[in-house]
């Protein structure tokens, strides 16, 4: 009996104390460590990023009031953190841009695909003086315990484009493109025309109005100004009086999928929470896609004819009768 009243009395001591002992206070979290550098154009960084730091990178560059310049943002992140992404966000000085890698974008029936190389052009403020030194900055975080990435940022060749000059591009549906088109005095209409050298994959031919932010992926491309769909070729008549600022951008997007142009739908696994790590992982049924979707050879050219004035991408008057030209 001595020995069942002690048991009893260490269990009764035990509950008090543990009655007695404080509620345990919540830690506070403890702000990430914030490293900033001063980063150049044209070169690449490799570094890596966890839930507890914070990189900056401050970037600089001259603006002039009558010269633009397109300004590019490359990443590729190596670490395959699906469920932790690493957050990318670009302060400039009238506009944010921020997105996530793996960048995830949605095709028909919520399928998703997941891409680690991801590349934005940033939308440009405008100056009145005649030479602006303009910052801008790019911050990279993730809740992800160690998260290695490379961040690149260029000057975009042939930004402007121009009439009688030929140049060519790539695009995927992460690294969509866009570029600026100035109309010229005494031009009232042109049309702009892309060819591609392949069927597929789906695109995207979009002319904007000179504004921030620039919608530049499939998910938002269809929201603002007027939009063409395309296989191998696309082409959009463009007023000059639509456009208060007489220039607009020629935006080119290309689609996760290539059913809205009439190509195969992709098989994707039953299970819809299912992602695949990038657009070539996930199997198909009828025809494979490419490792990599991308739009190889889109060539640009824009000509004058006279009358009317026109500018084009290759595009090239076959007759004319009437008064009206006649294109093939």
């Amino acid at each position: 009996m001595a020995g069942t009243g002690a048991a009893a009395l260490a269990r009764a001591l035990l509950a008090w104390a543990m009655l007695a002992l404080p509620p345990a206070m919540p830690q506070p979290c403890r702000p990430p460590e914030v490293k900033e550098k001063e980063a150049r154009f044209n070169t690449t960084y490799s570094d890596w990023v966890n839930a507890d730091l914070l990189n900056i990178y401050a970037f600089n560059h001259s603006v002039r009031r009558n010269r633009t310049e397109g300004v590019r943002v490359s990443v590729n992140v190596l670490s395959d953190h699906k469920d932790l992404p690493v957050l990318f966000v670009v302060r400039q000085k009238e506009a944010v841009v921020s997105f996530q890698v793996p960048l995830i974008l949605r095709g028909l029936y919520q399928r998703k695909y997941a891409y680690q190389e991801v590349s934005r052009t940033l939308c440009q403020p405008q100056t009145k003086a005649e030479v602006e030194t303009q910052h801008f900055y790019v911050d990279v975080s993730t809740l992800s315990l160690n998260a290695s990435y490379q961040l690149r940022v260029t000057h975009v060749e042939n930004f402007v484009l121009r009439t009688n000059e030929r140049f060519s591009f790539n695009a995927t549906a992460a690294q969509p493109q866009y570029f600026k088109y100035e109309f010229p005095e005494g031009v009232d209409s042109v049309i702009v025309k892309v060819t591609s050298a392949m069927a597929f994959p789906c695109s995207v031919i979009s002319i904007q109005d000179i504004l921030c932010p620039v919608y530049d992926l499939d998910n938002n491309v269809a929201f603002i100004g007027m939009y063409q769909t395309m296989t191998k070729k696309a082409a959009i008549t463009v007023q000059k009086k639509d456009f208060p600022s007489n220039s607009f951008y020629v935006v080119v997007v290309v689609k996760t999928e290539d059913e809205v142009c009439g190509g195969a739908l992709p098989y994707y696994p039953l299970s819809r929470d299912a992602l695949p790590g990038t657009l070539g992982e996930a199997p198909t049924a009828s025809a494979p896609l490419p490792p990599r979707v991308v739009c190889w050879g889109h060539t640009v050219r824009l000509q004058r004819a006279e009358p009317p004035a026109r500018a084009f991408f290759q595009m090239t008057p076959w007759t004319s009768t009437t008064g009206r030209r006649r294109w093939r």
